[in-house]
C-alpha cells in the first residue's frame, strides 16, 4: 500500500451539441458530489456553455488519500452543496485519458483536485487530502478568489518579510509547475530562515528537491544534491529521513539502478523498520523498475514486522508487476487476514485472486 497516506493542501471551443450527448450524470446519492461521465473536453465544453467551473478529480487507484476523499469527503452534503454549481468529473491519472492531463496540469501527486474555468485554465487546486469541512472551505475560497495562488502572490508582495507566507507560496507554485517563481521563493526562505527554530529552511529544501527538481524540472542530479544537503545539515530530522528515500527515487528516475540500490541499502540501514522498507519498496513499484530489488527490501521489512498489512500489500503489487500473480494473491490474502476490517485489503485480495485465477 502507498505509505504516504496524507499530504497538505495547498481543479474551448463553443459547446458542441454532440459533446453534450456524451455526458450523463453518474449515479450519486442526494448528499454527495454528482459526477459527470464522458470525455474531459466534453465536460469542459459543458462547463463553458453553462458558465460554470469544472471540478476535476485526478486520482490513482492505488492512492490511499484518494480513497479517503471517496469515502469521507465527496459523499458529504457540505461538499455537495459547494460543488452543486459546478460540472464535476473524475479521471484515473494512469488511464489513457488521464496521462495527458497529468502532464498538462503538472500533477505531481495524488489526489489532485483541480478547479478549472470553462477555457481550461486553472483557478486553483486542492493537493492531497483535506477533511470535508476544510475541503468545502478551500473550494469556496477559491471560487471567491480568496484562497488562490494569485491571491497568495499578492499577500507575499504586501508582506515580503513573512517567511511562512513565502514558504506557502513557494510550495504551491512548485506544485503548480511555476518553476521560476517557486525556486526564487524557496531559495529566499532557505537563505533567510537559516538556523532559525522554525525549520522553514529544511522544509523549503525538501519542497525544492521533491517537487521542483525531482517531479517538476526533472533535474535528478540537483534533486540528489538537495537531498544529500538535507541529510548533512539536518541529521535526525523528519526531512533527513524522507531525503534518504527520495534519493532512491531520484536515482531510479535517472535510470541509475546501482546507485538507487546503494541508496536504498543506506536508507534501510539508517532506519531498519517496516515503514522505511514500505516507502522504498513502494517507489520501486511506482517507478516500474528493478522489481526484484523492491521485492527483496519488502521481504526484509516483513521479517521485522510480519503483520504489517501495508507493506505486505506493497509486496503483492511488486510481485504482480514482476509477473508472479499467484504470489501476489497469496500475499494480498495475508494482508487481508491481518486487517479484516479494512475494505481496502478485501478489495485488493479480490483483485489479485481474480488475476491469479486467470493464469495457469
Amino acid at each position: 500500500m502507498n505509505p504516504f497516506r496524507l499530504s497538505l493542501r495547498a481543479v474551448v471551443a463553443l459547446l458542441l451539441p454532440v459533446a453534450l450527448l456524451l455526458l450523463r450524470p453518474a449515479s450519486a446519492s442526494a448528499a454527495g458530489v454528482r459526477w459527470t461521465e464522458g470525455s474531459f473536453q466534453a465536460a469542459l465544453d459543458q462547463a463553458k456553455a453553462a458558465g460554470k467551473p469544472l471540478l476535476l478529480d485526478i486520482y490513482a487507484t492505488w492512492c490511499g488519500p484518494c480513497q479517503k476523499l471517496d469515502a469521507e469527503v465527496f459523499p458529504t452534503e457540505e461538499v455537495a452543496n459547494v460543488t452543486d454549481g459546478m460540472v464535476a468529473m473524475r479521471i484515473d491519472a494512469e488511464s489513457e485519458a488521464g496521462i495527458p492531463l497529468v502532464e498538462r496540469y503538472h500533477v505531481v501527486g495524488y489526489p489532485t483536485v483541480l478547479l478549472l474555468r470553462g477555457d481550461g485554465t486553472e483557478i486553483d487546486r486542492v493537493f492531497g487530502f483535506l477533511p470535508a469541512t476544510e475541503f468545502a472551505a478551500a473550494l469556496t475560497d477559491d471560487l471567491s478568489g480568496k484562497g488562490t495562488l494569485e491571491a497568495l502572490r499578492e499577500q507575499v508582495k504586501a508582506a515580503p518579510d513573512d517567511l511562512e507566507l513565502l514558504f506557502d507560496f513557494g510550495f504551491r507554485a512548485s506544485v503548480r509547475g511555476l518553476a521560476n517563481e517557486a525556486e526564487v521563493a524557496l531559495q529566499t526562505v532557505i537563505q533567510r530562515a537559516k538556523g532559525s527554530a522554525t525549520g522553514l529552511d529544511r522544509r523549503a529544501l525538501m519542497v525544492l528537491g521533491k517537487y521542483h527538481f525531482l517531479r517538476g524540472s526533472k533535474q535528478y542530479a540537483k534533486a540528489v544534491e538537495t537531498f544529500v544537503r538535507i541529510e548533512r545539515d539536518f541529521p535526525g530530522s523528519d526531512e533527513a529521513s524522507e531525503a534518504r528515500v527520495q534519493t532512491v527515487v531520484a536515482y531510479l528516475k535517472a535510470g541509475n539502478a546501482p546507485a538507487a540500490a546503494a541508496a536504498a541499502e543506506r536508507a534501510f540501514a539508517a532506519e531498519p523498520d517496516a515503514g522505511t522498507a514500505n516507502a522504498i519498496a513502494w517507489f520501486y513499484f511506482r517507478e516500474k523498475r528493478e522489481f526484484a530489488t523492491g521485492i527483496a527490501i519488502a521481504r526484509r521489512g516483513l521479517e521485522l514486522a510480519p503483520k504489517d498489512a501495508g507493506l505486505r500489500d506493497t509486496l503483492a503489487e511488486l510481485l504482480a508487476a514482476n509477473g508472479d500473480l499467484h504470489g501476489a494473491a497469496t500475499e494480498s490474502a495475508r494482508a487481508q487476514a491481518d486487517e479484516p476490517a479494512d475494505p481496502y485489503y478485501a478489495k485488493q485480495a479480490t483483485r489479485f485472486a481474480a488475476a491469479a485465477a486467470a493464469v495457469p
